[in-house]
């Protein structure tokens, strides 16, 4: 059986023998929504939404000191009874959990978790990605660095959302969006979106050996802590059409939380991981869902992104790399 019919076997097994999150998933339609058009981004919209379900990761206190002290809930022997799984391994000879997400922010949220406890660090594992991205072709396959977004530092997982809820996936390659290229040769095209809402760069390859050293060579002329093992960034992979080659998109990040990140006026619950950067912004309040225009937003997403003078200073330093 391929991988996208075991996972949706899966998913369906799932809300017939875990009723607690079969009922999160059935509260989903039901959640309070908004979309528009950024201006002056063309057909681009994001969508924010109001999921209280999430305020567990919106919340976390993601210390270094909070992680040692929590047992590890990715890790097997504290998953719930109920918590079913599909096992995958890549050519890499990595080897995966597939397991339902019980906290959903999409329908079909799937969280795709290294079978040994390692931490969040995604060398080594590029070529997962990409494979991924291959073969759930209806899905977008999601990376949260450990320092912004990732809710289990301590524990290697993706995710996987149908590509069709995240406007990134929707409208990266849109005429309006100016994609240009930033480098061309014979086995990848790297190009970037001057009017994406969040810094962007994305390879695209048949090569799932070579993806690594691609965006590795890009990531490491990104900004790092001395106390950082990879710089900050979020991944989002997924296939334009059905058997393309995938395409890999990389959102550096400057930090996890925006200044006016909590409570109260002019403030907001908004903890942004791959899938707020991807254009889907989840709030935990509501009333904070309706005051927020747009604009404040867009200038939300753009904040936690890194700095335009980073990026273009590793963007620069990455075309003069001989790949």
């Amino acid at each position: 059986m391929a991988l996208r019919e075991e996972i949706e076997v899966l998913y369906r097994r799932q809300m017939v023998e875990w009723p607690e999150v079969s009922e999160r998933y059935s509260a989903l339609p039901g959640l309070k929504r908004r979309t528009a058009t950024i201006s002056p981004y063309g057909r681009a919209r994001i969508k924010l939404v109001c999921n209280p379900m999430r305020s567990k990761s919106t919340l976390a206190d993601l210390s270094r000191e909070a992680i040692k002290m929590r047992p590890c809930f990715l890790c097997a022997k504290n998953l719930p009874p109920e918590q079913g799984h599909v096992m995958w391994t890549g050519s890499s000879g990595n080897s995966y959990r597939i397991q339902v997400n019980p906290y959903p922010i999409t329908q079909r949220h799937f969280t795709i978790v290294a079978q040994e406890h390692v931490p969040q660090l995604i060398r080594g594992r590029w070529g997962d990605l990409h494979e991924l991205a291959r073969l759930l072709p209806d899905y977008a396959i999601l990376y949260n660095g450990p320092h912004c977004g990732a809710s289990a530092p301590d524990h290697f997982h993706f995710q996987a959302v149908p590509k069709d809820e995240l406007p990134l996936t929707q409208f990266y390659l849109d005429e309006y969006m100016n994609v240009q290229v930033i480098v061309g040769t014979s086995d990848m095209l790297a190009v970037y979106s001057s009017n994406f809402w969040c810094r962007n760069l994305s390879f695209t390859t048949d090569n799932a050996t070579k993806i690594e050293l691609y965006c590795s060579s890009f990531i490491r002329h990104l900004p790092r802590l001395s106390d950082e093992q990879e710089p900050k960034f979020n991944i989002v992979a997924w296939t334009d059409e059905p058997d393309t080659d995938p395409i890999v998109t990389i959102l550096p990040r400057r930090k996890h939380r925006a200044n006016n990140y909590g409570p109260g006026k002019g403030h907001y619950l908004v903890s942004p991981g791959v899938i707020d950067m991807a254009g889907l912004i989840t709030f935990v309040d509501e009333a904070q869902l309706r005051r927020i225009s747009y604009g404040g937003a867009w200038r939300l997403l753009l904040e936690v992104s890194v700095d335009k003078a980073s990026f273009d200073n590793a963007i620069d330093k990455f075309r003069k790399t001989k790949l």
